[in-house]
């Protein structure tokens, strides 16, 4: 039989088929590519909310559409699930950050939990009214194959068009501008991949009844792969479990994370191979079905053991707060499978997406609950040690025990990249208007400051001792004009001893000490007699740095790092590329900087 090509016609009306049965999430799609056209252009603060907010919105219209669609809904009880789909996308688009430098990271969690939920509320809200698991597991079935299928004609679209464009621009030297590469791509991965997509869900229940046969290939890959996968975690963690009891010692805190990844791989696994389990040659399923729920129950314990431990010791986070809940939902699920004769496969997404849901805005959130509990490990501490934000008693910073000072900037650094500054002016109010940009340590150094304690990086130990680290944040022009000398590159710290720099005919000889750049020695140009650079004043500078960090080390305007000093027959100028300096007590440990010296005006500078 010869293959016959759709024509345009045909194309067109299959396109506007599904525009009719998923309009609002087809919408969303467009909003998405226009958001991400006009981002390509330049920043623009609505189109980056309206990206993350189309995006969330393809799943949830889906899942409405679909429940709309299967389900054959009223026009008025339509319009009010679509209202309410749009009512919580205007609320979201207004809540989340125009700008996305220096914004809080709870609303990328955040993103990504709604995301996760809406998703899943697509798997099973056309089922909510029926019981049948065999018409839910067809559904998603087919919902499984078409992603397969869409991800590579979209790969292969993108690849194809991409290859057509720069044939063009090699072969007729049309000099194309290279964002055109992404605007092909931001078309065909927010268009053409969810129109494609969309066409090939089912239309009706009875589409959805005869849709019975199982891909061998599915079949291949759950069994031969993911089923031993299962059962490899199985005796690792079950092994561990014996170590642990054997040696009455906690659970290490990852374990959780290898206990969720088995619990997923075997969910995923058993849900996969469930309409194998009534084929006679496949009884073993129903067993397996039975010792893998049976054998997660001791292991969701173990989990919670390793969890709530961290949680003991450090405090909760969002992070920790999911993976309690996970744990504690997986026991639930395990139970559920275990006892209950129903056996209902749909309350797994369902019961999970209910959960994203419920923990993604309130009180009871993650975000709000983990906010809390670091922000009252962070007041405990303080009170502890009697520290008193920005009353200084004495010049010289405080010393409390290292692991405290270190927990107090550890917490002051979750706060501020997850919730922002100001969710720590209760504690010292003149964070509130401090703005983070790409600096998500800015707020905690302020706050060390605040307390008259050292900041110290999360990198460093108490073996280490407390330092931080300063650099230039690059080469720029330099008058030396009235000065006759240049050395660059001079390199001192505590436990050097002097060293000597070619000057024309002479030498100088520099050294550190106790705050001062000791300099000696003569030249051609000149004699230089013996003379001290008091550098350490620069040390106020830096006491509350401007600067940004960037894995433990502060990136500072140049001339903040300049220091000039006149004596009564010379002048010095330091040009400072790198500094480090020592909080326990205050001191310069090494610094590395360019130095010009020239004869003194009459004035004597």
């Amino acid at each position: 039989m010869a293959l016959r090509l759709p024509s345009v016609r045909e194309m067109l009306r299959h396109a506007a088929e599904t525009y009719y049965r998923f309009p609002m999430t087809l919408i969303s799609a467009m909003l998405f590519t226009v958001s991400a056209l006009v981002l390509i252009e330049g920043e623009n603060p609505w189109m980056q909310r309206l990206i993350f907010t189309a995006i969330l919105g393809a799943p949830l219209f889906m899942a409405l559409e679909g429940y709309i669609g299967l389900n054959g809904t009223g026009t008025r009880h339509r319009a009010v699930l679509l209202t309410a789909g749009w009512a919580f996308l205007l609320f979201y688009a207004v809540t989340f950050p125009g700008v996305l430098d220096g914004s809080p990271e709870i609303h990328f969690i955040r993103f990504v939990v709604l995301a996760f939920a809406f998703t899943l509320l697509a798997s099973y809200l056309p089922f909510i009214h029926t019981d049948d698991q065999s018409l839910f597991w067809q559904y998603n079935k087919s919902l499984l194959v078409r992603i397969v299928t869409t991800v590579p004609f979209t790969v292969v679209l993108f690849a194809g068009l991409s290859v057509a464009l720069a044939a063009v621009d090699n072969l007729f030297s049309a000099d194309i501008d290279p964002k055109w590469y992404m605007r092909i791509w931001v078309c065909v991965a927010g268009l053409f991949n969810t129109w494609f997509f969309l066409s090939g869900v089912p239309r009706s229940m009875e589409e959805v009844r005869e849709d019975t046969a199982y891909p061998k290939a599915l079949k291949v890959f759950t069994v031969n792969i993911l089923l031993p996968l299962v059962l490899v975690y199985v005796v690792i963690l079950y092994v561990y479990t014996g170590k642990i009891i054997m040696e009455w010692d906690w659970p290490k805190g990852w374990v959780g994370n290898l206990v969720l990844g088995f619990s997923i791989t075997g969910i995923l696994s058993l849900l996969l191979v469930w309409p194998m389990r009534n084929d006679p040659a496949m009884r073993w399923i129903r067993t397996f079905n039975r010792f893998y729920y049976l054998a997660v129950i001791p292991l969701s314990l173990l989990l919670q053991l390793a969890i709530w431990r961290r949680i003991d010791e450090y405090g909760l986070t969002e992070n920790r707060y999911f993976v309690a809940l996970l744990g504690i939902w997986l026991l639930v699920i395990a139970l559920y499978f275990t006892l209950s004769a129903v056996k209902n496969i749909k309350w797994i997404p369902l019961s999970l997406s209910l959960i994203a849901l419920a923990t993604a805005y309130g009180p009871w959130s993650a975000f709000s609950v983990s906010e809390r509990m670091q922000l009252d490990r962070l007041e405990t501490i303080i009170r502890q040690h009697g520290l008193a934000p920005g009353v200084e008693t004495t010049g010289a910073l405080r010393t409390i025990p290292f692991e405290d000072n270190k927990e107090i900037c550890e917490i002051a650094r979750y706060l501020s990249s997850h919730f922002g500054a100001a969710s720590m002016q209760s504690i010292a109010p003149e964070l509130a208007s401090l703005r983070l940009d790409h600096d998500r340590a800015a707020a905690a150094r302020s706050l060390a400051a605040s307390l008259h304690i050292p900041y110290i990086h999360p990198w460093q130990t108490a073996a280490l001792g407390v330092f931080d680290r300063y650099t230039a944040e690059g080469s720029s022009a330099v008058a030396v004009n009235g000065y006759d000398l240049f050395i660059s590159d001079i390199r001192l710290s505590e436990s050097d001893s002097i060293k000597s720099h070619s000057a024309g005919e002479g030498t100088i000889r520099t050294a550190l000490g106790s705050g001062m750049i000791i300099i000696t020695g003569t030249s051609v140009e000149g004699a230089v007699r013996e003379d001290s650079i008091p550098v350490g004043r620069i040390l106020e500078r830096l006491s509350v740095p401007t600067g940004t960090e960037k894995k433990g080390t502060v990136t500072m305007k140049n001339e903040e790092l300049t220091f000039r000093h006149g004596s009564e027959g010379n002048r010095y100028a330091l040009f400072i590329k790198e500094i480090s300096v020592g909080r326990s007590p205050v001191r310069i440990n090494e610094i590395t900087f360019d130095l010009l010296i020239g004869r003194a005006d009459p004035s004597g500078r």
